[in-house]
């Protein structure tokens, strides 16, 4: 009877112990895979920089995104400012240099108003060949508040030729619109909008508010 006994502890002792080699098989098995998966990726992720040549970085900092036609293909790795201007090396994913050429350049621009920074990069012209790892390329920052004037000015433009083709009795806007006091009051709107960039243009600092943290 006791030898019964200690045959069927030594069995449940000898399948405790597979299992137990089993399960620490299948844990070195995982953490060997998430680890070479993201060896291998690294190695076959290669990368090339760029140089950027800017005057001013307007508030870049390192780590910020690259992008290329909204998408985000690399990162800032280093800013150097030397005695004329500004240098931002920027690390590019190797698949996108095709899309990249000789006369490529890049704009540090914001998202949004007062948001982060990042770089964009514009891709140049084909005929010119394509960009090579480590070139140099002209930057420049482009002023959010420039834009946003840009595009009132292209709204104000549009409004008041759809007033001129309202007063002058043409097109589909006139038929629809013959009451002559909302008329004035769309002209009163344009006259408006035009004030209002003006103030704007004069003191951006009265609608804007900038925090530095």
């Amino acid at each position: 009877m006791d030898k019964d006994i200690q045959k069927t502890r030594h069995i449940l002792a000898w399948a405790e112990l597979k299992l137990a080699i089993f399960i620490s098989a299948v844990l070195i098995l995982i953490v060997a895979t998430i680890f070479f998966s993201g060896l291998v990726g690294s190695v076959f992720q290669r990368n090339f920089p760029l140089v950027i040549t800017i005057s001013d970085v307007g508030g870049l900092k390192v780590g910020a995104p690259v992008w290329l036609q909204g998408v985000t293909v690399g990162s800032v790795k280093r800013i150097d400012v030397l005695s004329d201007n500004q240098i931002i090396v920027v690390s590019v994913n190797k698949k996108y240099d095709q899309f990249l050429y000789q006369d490529a350049h890049a704009e540090v621009k914001a998202v949004g108003l007062l948001g982060s920074k990042y770089v964009e990069l514009i891709r140049g012209n084909k005929d010119r060949g394509y960009i090579k790892p480590g070139q140099k390329i002209k930057g420049k920052l482009v002023d959010p508040l420039k834009s946003i004037d840009q595009n009132l000015n292209r709204t104000i433009h549009q409004l008041s030729i759809l007033l001129d083709s309202i007063n002058h009795g043409s097109g589909t806007a006139s038929e629809i619109i013959h009451d002559k006091e909302l008329a004035n009051d769309f002209k009163g709107t344009v006259d408006n909008l035009r004030a209002l960039l003006e103030e704007i243009r004069k003191n951006p600092k009265r609608f804007f508010k900038v925090e530095i943290f």
